[in-house]
Formats: C-alpha cells, structure tokens, sequence
C-alpha cells in the first residue's frame, strides 16, 4: 500500500509539473534567469562570482522566452547584447552555495543525452523531480511518525494545492528542494521526540547539506535545534541526565550549519572583487538612515510567513480551481501548528512548537541576516524564505489527525485526493482567470 501511495504521489506530481512547464514558458521573475545562469555554468565546469555578467546563453533564453513583470525590458528573441538589455543583467545570486545548481546541472547534463529538449526545460524538470521525491519522502517521515497511510496521503497531497507548488517544480527555482530539506530536520526532531535517541550525526548531516543548498534552507534544521536546546536547558536544570542528549542534538545542528555557511561565505568572499556593489540592494529591502534601528520595523513583518500563500504563479496556471485548493491549503497550513500544540503531549509536542514557532523565527532570522549584512530591512517576508518549514507543518497536520476515527481518515484521504485531481486540472489551465 505505502508503495501504491508514493507511487501516486509522485506521478501526480510529475504529471502536473509537466504540464506547467510545457504551458508556461516564460521566465519566472522569482530569480529564475540567474538561477538558469549558475546551472548552466556549473554544467561547463564553472562557478559564478559576484559580479559576473549573465551569461549569452541566459540573455538569449530571456529575451525570447520573456518575463512577465519587466515590460519592454528584453530585446527581440537571439539578442545577447547586453547594451540592448533595460534591465540588471549581473548574476546577483551567484553568492548562493553550489550543492542545487550541481544537482540540477549533473540531472540536466544525462537529459540533453537521453532527450531532444531543450536545457531550461531540462532544469525545470529536474526541479520537478526534486520536489516530486521530497514529497515521497514526506510521506515516509508521516510514516515513520506513526501517520496512518490515508492521513498522510491526505496531508502529502494538501500540498499540490500550495501556490508554491507551480513555482517551486515547475521553474528553476533554488526552493524546490524545500520539502527534502524540512524532512531532514523532521528526520533530527523525530530521533528526540519519538525515538528517545541520540541524533547529533544526523542533526550535523542535515544542517551541512541545508547550509550547502541555500542560506535561508537552514531555518527548518535551526528552529529545530532552537526548541531542542530550550529543551535540554530546561530538563538540565531539573537534573535531568537526556537534557545533554537534547543539547549534543541542538549543537550538531548549529555545527553542520555553521561549517556550511561560514566555508561558502569564505569562499565568495575570496572571490569578490575590490568595490563590488550589490545591485539589488533596496529592490526588496529598504536602507536604514544612519544611526536607525531596525527594531519597529520588525514588528511590521513578524507574521508575514503565516499562511504560507502569494508566491507567483505563471498565468498560465491562474485559475479558479487554483485559487480554491490555494485557501484550502493556506487555511489548513495555519491551523495545523496550533492543532499539535492542543493535541500532542509528551516529548512529541516539541513538533508543534516547531511549527508555531518556526514561521516568527523564520523572519527574524531573515531581517537580522540582511541588517547584520547590508544594514537594510524587509518590509515585507516573503512566505517562500520560509518554505523549509512546510513539511514541518505538514507534519504537524498529519500527526495531529492521527489518531482520529477511521471516518475522519477516510475524509482526510478524499480530500487530498481532491486537492491532486484539481491541482492537475489547475496546471492543465481549466477555469482561468483573467489576470490582465
């Protein structure tokens, strides 16, 4: 049975990124052209640095695949002059560790042998793939958490109604891993909360490879470390001899995590020219006056990754049905983590905590990141900083309704099969909307 479920889920998933990619092939404005740029470096043995122009073949995919949101900015389709480009033309995210865009790059390099497709397409369908195996991989971690296999199918399948779905598997988007880098560190807080042993190995593994993915991927394996070693304090000062166990958990996390980071940022440091400016400062963020803290502003943003909603879709994909299955989730995503707190008890409500916890933690993590870095900050969040913390959610979801009647299972199943069979209607385009 589990390997009918994971089977289903992943077609379906692959079914309706599929059918994305090949309905919408203008150039996502969510970074999409730089990160088209680095895999296509990386797959002729390079790595970008700060500063490096794009390159011609990313000018070319541009201009004639386009970009909804910069008008006339692009030149007829085969220009890759970059005088004839209104627009940034650096890869302003050649910063970002390489770990993806190697993964893309290597899967993209054995489709242009077996396939006649073009690269973009190629990349875009590895980034399909990726998500399609982190949800199977959620399914498992439900699993292993003791999650009947109607309500995990049920919870994995809420997710294809998430408008970070389209965004995430079907352009090159650096979040598509997100559901394989929340399952790690559902991976970590299970060892603790289920299994009552020591997890600092795989706590070090996963904040290692986090860190190596994208900066940002790290929140999920943190907030977890940032509960356990709250936890460890707290059963320390009670004598108790498993808060070291907690600790040494928390403490893997944190190493992983720092050995990742602070080696990629020595090395794009190394390799950052005399001078260099970035040149999206102030797009998504504002300057702070000199001598200003950022401290109020704050405030403004610490709820703006609840809800887990507004990411951008192609308009190929905006549609009534989408727009439905996008509230479903949203509204089920919110509640979920307030759901576990209530129900769960013992050394498992630690999950809901993660997942109450994460969304607040997440911004700060972000704004104190970019006032440390450029001193600036976001007005606004944006949910996707926090995608890490869905499978988390997801999680809390599923554990949540675990021991619920055999009805509300079936329910939960019904559901979710629902959310798939729409979200493949949704990529298909049935019920469009009008987004002019």
């Amino acid at each position: 049975m589990d390997l009918l479920i994971a089977a289903i889920l992943l077609v379906t998933s692959l079914v309706a990124s599929a059918v994305t990619i090949f309905r919408a092939p203008q150039v996502s404005p969510i970074d999409e052209i730089s990160h088209i740029d680095y895999v296509w470096r990386v797959m002729h043995g390079e790595l970008p640095h700060r500063g490096d122009e794009l390159t011609d073949f990313a000018l070319n995919q541009w201009a004639c695949r386009g970009q909804e949101n910069v008008g006339d900015s692009l030149p007829a389709c085969g220009t890759t002059d970059r005088a004839e480009f209104d627009i940034i033309t650096e890869n302003y995210n050649a910063w970002q560790p390489p770990l993806f865009f190697a993964v893309v790059g290597m899967m993209t390099r054995v489709g242009m042998m077996l396939t006649s497709f073009d690269a973009v397409v190629l990349m875009r369908l590895a980034c399909a793939v990726i998500f399609a195996v982190g949800l199977v991989c959620l399914y498992a971690i439900m699993r292993r958490w003791g999650v009947p296999a109607a309500v995990a199918f049920g919870c994995c399948a809420l997710l294809f109604g998430m408008s970070a779905f389209a965004l995430t598997s079907s352009t090159v988007s650096t979040d598509a891993p997100f559901l394989l880098v929340g399952v790690g560190a559902a991976w970590v807080l299970k060892r603790e909360a289920r299994d009552e042993k020591h997890g600092w190995h795989i706590a070090l593994l996963v904040g290692l490879l986090s860190a190596l993915v994208k900066t940002i991927a790290c929140a999920a394996v943190l907030v977890v470390a940032v509960v356990l070693g709250v936890t460890g304090l707290y059963r320390l000062l009670r004598h108790r001899a498993d808060g070291w166990r907690c600790g040494f958990t928390a403490l893997g996390a944190v190493v992983g995590v720092g050995i990742g980071t602070l080696t990629w940022n020595a090395y794009t440091s190394a390799h950052t020219p005399a001078g260099w400016q970035n040149p999206v400062l102030g797009v998504n963020t504002v300057v702070l006056e000199s001598g200003e803290l950022p401290f109020l502003h704050w405030l403004a943003t610490g709820t703006s990754v609840f809800g887990w909603s507004g990411f951008w879709e192609p308009a190929q994909t905006v549609t009534y049905l989408g727009s439905f299955t996008q509230g479903i989730a949203a509204l089920l995503l919110t509640a979920a983590p307030f759901m576990a707190v209530l129900v769960l008890s013992g050394p498992e409500r630690k999950l809901g905590w993660v997942g109450l916890l994460g969304p607040f933690m997440v911004v700060m993590f972000v704004e104190v990141q970019e006032w440390l870095r450029e001193n600036a900050y976001f007005a606004t969040v944006f949910p996707r900083y926090g995608l890490s913390l869905v499978a988390l959610t997801a999680l809390c979801l599923a554990v949540a309704l675990r021991n619920r009647s055999r009805t509300t299972q079936a329910l939960t199943a019904l559901g979710g099969t629902l959310i798939a069979v729409l979200s493949v209607l949704d990529a298909m385009g049935m019920g469009a909307l009008s987004v002019s």
